[in-house]
């Protein structure tokens, strides 16, 4: 036996509500604070918008709103610019998205003024921002979604949308101080919403589980999440303003998120990628598109395949498979209509060589012949 396994973010569970005093109590202690939020997620738990209003009526704080789905180089050098150099706490309150737009910006905010998109790209690309002075920003996460994980990771996901491709900015001080989890910050997602972030952190789960990057703590972790996911998932679908079954799942995203913190995670979400860039596939979604293609393909290097078993609650791969298909037939397949799939083979020969860190973590190596395998099956109906 011999591995390691280290995540330094404090994690706190918080009774359900208490995610406002939290802040507040933070934000009297004077110190400056940039507060960056999902505005329909805080609107959802301020309705009347008494805590924005409080909390904007403090001089050390500066809010931020409106990031984008899928933060884009191109929103992020004009928000840098607007904003200049920070010092102090951010408190990122939202979905994967806000968090790894405040990630970025601590990433980039030693690097001169003035970047341009091209400057930013090019530094994403080289890892340039490695080079910049480290500074002291401490991020606080809050994450509003029960699913990406981004509160427990050093890694952040920013998009080149004008040329479809995303690029990973990636440092170990880049990993948040404190994750703040709330369940009542998740109370008022959409169903679909829901459906996906959940998808999203039990295929982060299970990758981290078969990821060549694996080991006994990660895999019963892993293990803990997806069954705490696959167990609450359809009463919760029914029931979204059970709060009960909101920190089940929100416990379920917490074990996913601290496992793949060790691994990353592998061929799904590196498959996944492309189905948003180009076809505007929500993440989660497409991610849990090819989970089961990717199983099959992985099952005889599972490792401990009775704990793995367990947690989908059956015997046999047989019966994991036709658990995961319902539930793409049930959830996945009705958000995917009306995809032109006509140049399916231009978009992977453009996209398959961006795949290649996520694939390495793959526990054995897949295709071009098998990706392209995979994506006429679950694509081409």
């Amino acid at each position: 036996m011999n591995y390691s396994f280290f995540n330094p973010v404090a994690i706190s569970l918080l009774d359900s509500g208490s995610w406002a005093n939290k802040i507040l109590n933070l934000v009297n202690k004077g110190e400056p604070v940039l507060f960056i939020y999902s505005y329909s997620a805080l609107k959802g738990v301020d309705k009347d918008g008494s805590f924005l209003k409080e909390i904007s009526s403090f001089n050390n704080v500066k809010t931020l709103t409106k990031v984008e789905s899928n933060p884009s180089i191109k929103q992020f050098a004009k928000i840098r610019a607007d904003l200049g150099k920070f010092s102090g706490t951010i408190v990122a309150l939202g979905g994967g998205s806000v968090i790894d737009f405040s990630k970025v910006l601590i990433a980039f905010n030693n690097g001169k003024d003035n970047l341009t998109e091209k400057e930013i790209l090019d530094m994403v690309v080289n890892k340039g921002y490695l080079n910049f002075p480290k500074g002291k920003i401490n991020l606080i996460a809050l994450p509003t979604t029960s699913g990406t994980g981004s509160e427990m990771t050093k890694w952040a996901t920013i998009w080149d949308m004008e040329n479809k491709k995303k690029y990973s900015v990636e440092d170990n001080h880049l990993y948040p101080k404190e994750a703040w989890i709330d369940p009542e910050l998740t109370l008022n997602l959409s169903r679909s919403v829901t459906i996906s972030t959940a998808l999203d952190a039990m295929c982060q789960a299970t990758e981290a589980y078969w990821s060549s990057n694996s080991n006994t703590l990660v895999r019963r972790l892993s293990a803990n999440s997806i069954k705490e996911i696959i167990t609450n998932i359809y009463s919760l679908t029914d029931n979204l303003d059970d709060i009960n079954l909101r920190e089940k799942v929100a416990l379920g995203s917490v074990f996913s998120a601290i496992s793949f913190s060790q691994t990353r995670t592998t061929a799904s979400h590196a498959l996944s990628y492309p189905l948003t860039a180009r076809f505007g596939i929500p993440h989660g979604t497409a991610v849990a598109l090819t989970i089961v293609e990717v199983l099959k393909i992985n099952w005889p290097f599972v490792k401990e395949k009775e704990l793995f078993l367990e947690a989908f609650g059956v015997d046999k791969l047989d019966q994991i498979i036709i658990k995961l298909n319902k539930l793409l037939e049930d959830f996945v397949y009705p958000e995917i209509k009306n995809i032109d799939t006509t140049k399916l083979d231009q978009i992977i020969n453009e996209d398959i060589s961006s795949m290649g860190a996520r694939l390495g973590n793959n526990p054995t190596p897949i295709s071009k012949e098998q990706i392209i395998e995979i994506y006429k099956k679950v694509l081409i109906k």
